[in-house]
């Protein structure tokens, strides 16, 4: 800011200006003598705290040196002053114990997971339209299910059939289809009936299991087990407990950790109830299972057991099933093939009649994806067993192509071959176009030829044989989901199961049965609601037994994560379901059973790694409903318990 003109400064200012302009001069010299950096002065007016100066000190700024200044010669340097430490001619020995331990700790790596085996593919797409119901292991601990009829049942045109509520002789029809329609198998190991005609899923614990995957065709279905593996570094367990009416209590608990440098995993399962007068029915079960595996290869043992005892229907049961498998499986560029040997083995014990009966199982299998120049998903597997009511050799495969992006073609083979009797097996071609805009469009062609079961010498009775075909169309955009299908089935005769519900059963003519089957899946206004159902109508021959012509299912669906950390889980579903009547083959023919009709509810809260669930079923008590003649389903049946995921 300029002086001003005309204003007199303070003497005590002026008499001062001339030393302050003495001192600037003095220092502006002796920087230059030493070499500083340029400076460039000038005079200006400015404030002071006491006044004005008519001139201000004068103001420095500094100047860079210009590059072109060479820098000094190395030889002008000055020498270094500090001369070099002085060391003594020799220095004292060190002893070993002397030297001091490194307090640095090494460079460790985090512990590696216990090792698995190479994955197999599952061949072909998922959904209703082909067919195909999976659950993950979320699914599972999700769902308060005691059986895998409470996961069959869910599946449009599968028939639940059962004495009781809890741990009695069960089973279910798919499409009519009734002994052998369905196969169960544990990671690729097949569990075959041995003392009846069809295999009981009641006596299957759940303890264990990872994956369920349901394929169901118009002539049948197959249920594809896979059971846990140690994949962390850390043990894991998870305890499941609960209880509920009619003396029903249940207990599952499983373990897995690293031994012997692989992975272990073990289960145990106990259930009981107690729904018809007398000692109820109890199920121990247990299993384990130890992999060795390196990085595309390994061996696998596994061993399950089953002990149950039940009255109540049928003559009084005490069994016990085991069945175990060694495998090694290796992985070849794009296939991964598996060599396996095993056996089963069921020893009952019926009203004093003790029945035993074993098997042995062995096989190969082999598994591909490969996505050039047309990408396939395929598996063969080719099995050896040693009964005479089970085939000696059988060959199953399963293969589907993409040819383009909304274009799928799938074909699957079994073909079983007996000792001195027909062949046997199932045949499935099918194809799937879309989705284009939402919309797709499926087709299946079905059939299958199955032995009728023999006397207790294993003499072959007959073959029986069904077909079947379906024709649909599904939108699916977004949330919503909406499908409608033809089906067509038809069976020159339809056996009974077999168990102890319906032993002394004939078998009955089928006939054609034509109809059409329905899936909705359909969003709310409140994002975590849903609404699901479907529904099954057939025109049914009056003696085609263990097949309602009418079966729907309708359900409130409440599924939520509220919290980011995805530490609280909310899960809800109200349904109610309806099976009409149908005719079950008796000793005294084919005897007929009113319509089953229920209110369920489930609800599972998860809070980290802790559910609480509870399942009440026939909510408004309807009592006098049955699926078979005098074995009267209860009313409302409530369990409830907690599943409880912990780590070391």
């Amino acid at each position: 800011m300029p002086c001003q003109a005309g204003r007199r400064p303070r003497s005590g200012i002026r008499s001062g200006a001339p030393v302050v302009r003495a001192l600037l001069a003095a220092v502006t010299a002796a920087a230059v003598m030493v070499g500083a950096p340029d400076l460039v002065t000038g005079t200006v007016a400015c404030p002071t705290q006491h006044g004005w100066l008519e001139a201000c000190p004068p103001t420095i700024q500094r100047v860079a040196p210009p590059d072109t200044v060479p820098p000094p010669p190395p030889d002008t340097l000055p020498p270094d002053t500090l001369p070099p430490p002085v060391l003594p001619d020799t220095l004292p020995p060190v002893q070993p114990d002397e030297v001091a331990p490194d307090t640095v700790p090494p460079d460790t790596l985090p512990p590696e997971p216990p090792p698995s085996l190479p994955a197999l593919v599952d061949p072909g797409p998922r959904g209703w339209a082909t067919g195909v119901w999976e659950w993950s292991r979320a699914d599972l601990l999700r769902l308060a299910d005691l059986s895998l009829l409470h996961l069959l049942e869910r599946i449009p045109g599968i028939t639940a059939v059962r004495a009781t509520a809890v741990n009695h002789p069960e089973s279910s029809a798919v499409f009519g289809a009734t002994a052998g329609a369905i196969r169960y198998e544990i990671d690729g190991f097949v569990l075959d009936p041995l003392t009846a005609p069809t295999f009981d899923p009641s006596r299957l614990p759940l303890v264990t299991l990872e994956h369920v995957r349901v394929e169901r065709r118009v002539t049948g279905a197959t249920v594809r087990i896979r059971t846990l593996s140690p994949v962390e570094v850390e043990p894991y367990s998870v305890i499941e407990a609960a209880t509920g009416d009619y003396r029903t209590n249940l207990f599952r608990g499983t373990f897995m950790t690293s031994l012997l440098g692989g992975g272990l995993a073990v289960g145990f399962e106990s259930l009981g109830s107690q729904l018809l007068p007398g000692p109820g029915a109890s199920l121990q079960g247990a299993s384990l299972k130890w992999t060795l595996a390196g990085e595309d290869s390994g061996i696998q043992f596994e061993l399950r057991q089953a002990d149950v005892s039940r009255e109540g229907v049928g003559e009084p049961l005490d069994g016990l099933r085991r069945d175990w498998a060694v495998r090694a499986r290796a992985r070849f560029g794009p296939v991964t093939a598996e060599g396996y040997a095993g056996a089963s083995s069921v020893e009952d014990e019926v009203a004093g009649l003790v029945l035993r009966e074993g098997a042995p199982q062995g096989g190969v299998r082999l598994n591909t994806r490969l996505v050039a120049p047309v990408p396939v998903e395929a598996e063969a597997s080719l099995r050896f067993r040693g009964h005479p009511r089970l085939p000696a050799q059988e060959l199953e495969t399963q293969a589907w192509a993409y040819p383009t992006y909304w274009l799928a073609v799938g074909t699957e083979l079994i073909h079983g071959r007996w000792d001195g009797a027909p062949y046997t097996g199932r045949l499935a071609v099918q194809a799937r176009a879309g989705p284009l805009l939402g919309a797709s469009a499926s087709i299946g062609l079905f059939t299958a030829q199955d032995l009728l079961p023999g006397d207790e010498l294993g003499a072959v009775e007959g073959r029986w044989s069904r077909d079947g075909a379906r024709l649909g169309l599904e939108y699916q955009r977004r949330r919503w989901l909406m499908g409608a299908a033809v089906v067509r089935a038809s069976a020159d005769v339809v056996p009974p199961f077999g168990l102890a519900f319906d032993i002394d059963g004939a078998a009955a003519a089928g006939g054609d049965a034509n109809g059409l089957e329905a899936l909705v899946a359909l969003p709310t206004p409140w994002r975590p609601l849903r609404i699901e159902g479907w529904f099954v109508g057939m025109d049914v021959p009056d003696t085609w037994p263990y097949f309602p012509a009418q079966q729907w299912n309708l359900a409130l669906v409440y599924h939520d994560l509220p919290l980011p950390t995805d530490n609280l889980e909310l899960y809800g579903r109200a349904e109610h379901v309806f099976r009409g009547d149908m005719v079950v083959p008796q000793a005294e023919g084919l005897v007929p059973v009113g319509a089953y009709q229920a209110t369920n509810l489930e609800l599972t809260i998860r809070v980290m790694t802790v559910r609480a669930f509870v399942r009440w079923q026939n909510v408004f008590h309807q009592l006098f409903q049955e699926d078979l003649p005098g074995f009267a389903r209860p009313g409302q049946h409530i369990i409830y318990g907690v599943k409880w995921e912990f780590w070391n």
